[in-house]
């Protein structure tokens, strides 16, 4: 069995240097907790187990457990899958994860060589599950993040008509108990990271969401890196606020304004400590689904980690983009979230990701637009936004727990 030093390994697999150097670190001490005859998460049983956990299907199954074989037997990627699942330790806070930066194994080292990083993460597995009992979060918690599992090794042969895992960077944030689905939606630690502040009244519970000092603006109200027309301000005195106003459109208002008085305090401002959302694709997203997971999760953060003392749900998408109510109809779900959130803008840029979301990977940007289904009014909407020479832009969302109880229709 193969216990050299990592230099080998680069060179009998042929990886590229920045390969070696993102997956040197600790190769001795996996080495020496290397155990025989192999790592647990390569034996037949473990990956049956695990694909019943996350609910995957016989097709996506049978393809894990065809690579398992072929690693298992590979004397040097046994030992690479068992130091690279070394990465994951579920811990809260989360400290900073390795598998985002991963590169991908060159191509034909041997079959099955693709699924890799995806048996990295299943050797945390045993740990992530440790981590939830300890927490006391509950397991059908575990079994809705991992269902996420399939849904990537199904990406990945959509973009490249082969099995495998492409997206170990983002799985690890569900591997190593920073992310969690609970519901509809999926929640993660996180601070708030955008040029806005949020003032909101005490009694009435309404809220006001003010560009942040020294935002610069275009002159249709989204911030730029430089050279906007405006440069915003905020004010704070004696307990009135004047600054520049986000509206119902989510754009920012480019004259200032006194927008909040006595009674009012600031709620969210950039740094403070929130849950991230994220929507897993599959289901339908209604209100009332996204109120059932919001009170979820309220209760599992509160029992889980009382420690951690969040003030918003947060969310940046392309979903949240306010032109789309130009186009869709005001029944849809994506039209009801939006006017039944608190929108702010994140940039002037515009921004692509539209484009995978709604038609897949088969559409290579706006420029391929000639091939892209137009079956449902989001499609055709898209196509006919870019075919106008106007741009998406996302945007962003705050849903305070204060005001779950309205997201019921």
């Amino acid at each position: 069995m193969f216990a050299g030093p990592f230099s080998d390994v680069c060179g009998a697999l042929r990886l590229l240097p920045e390969t070696c150097e993102s997956w040197a670190t600790g190769w001795e001490e996996s080495c020496a907790s290397y155990p025989s005859p192999g790592p647990p998460f390569l034996r037949a049983p473990f990956v049956s187990d695990a694909c019943r956990l996350a609910g995957m299907g016989g097709d996506a199954s049978a393809a894990l457990q065809d690579a398992r074989a072929h690693i298992a037997g590979h004397p040097l990627l046994s030992r690479l899958a068992w130091h690279l699942s070394h990465s994951l330790r579920p811990a809260y806070p989360a400290s900073g994860i390795a598998l985002r930066s991963w590169p991908m194994l060159p191509e034909g080292v041997c079959r099955g060589s693709e699924f890799l990083t995806a048996f990295a993460l299943l050797g945390g597995l045993d740990r992530l599950r440790a981590f939830y009992r300890e927490r006391r979060i509950p397991e059908s918690v575990l079994i809705r993040t991992l269902s996420d599992f399939e849904l990537w090794l199904r990406v990945h042969r959509e973009k490249t008509g082969r099995w495998g895992m492409s997206e170990h960077g983002w799985l690890s944030q569900h591997f190593s108990g920073n992310l969690f689905r609970i519901g509809r939606l999926q929640f993660q630690f996180g601070a708030y990271r955008y040029p806005f502040v949020t003032y909101r009244e005490g009694v009435s519970g309404e809220s006001v969401v003010l560009a942040e000092a020294g935002t610069a603006l275009n002159a249709e109200g989204f911030p730029v890196d430089g050279g906007g027309v405006v440069t915003a301000s905020l004010t704070e005195t004696d307990g009135a606020v004047r600054g520049h106003r986000v509206t119902s459109k989510g754009r920012v208002l480019l004259e200032p304004s006194a927008v909040a008085g006595e009674g009012w305090e600031c709620f969210l401002r950039r740094g403070d400590p929130v849950l991230n959302l994220h929507i897993p694709a599959g289901d339908p997203m209604p209100v009332a689904a996204c109120g059932a997971a919001f009170r979820q999760a309220i209760e599992v953060f509160r029992t889980s980690f009382p420690e951690y003392r969040w003030r918003a749900f947060v969310c940046g998408s392309w979903f949240l983009d306010p032109q789309l109510q130009e186009y869709l109809p005001s029944t849809s779900n994506l039209v009801s979230v939006q006017r039944t959130a608190i929108l702010h803008p994140i940039s002037a840029r515009g921004s692509d990701s539209i484009i995978a979301r709604v038609f897949g990977f088969g559409v290579n940007g706006k420029d391929d637009l000639e091939h892209a289904p137009q079956e449902t009014t989001l499609q055709r909407a898209v196509v006919s936004h870019f075919r106008s020479g106007r741009v998406w832009r996302g945007g962003a969302c705050i849903v305070f727990p204060e005001d779950v109880a309205g997201w019921t229709s």
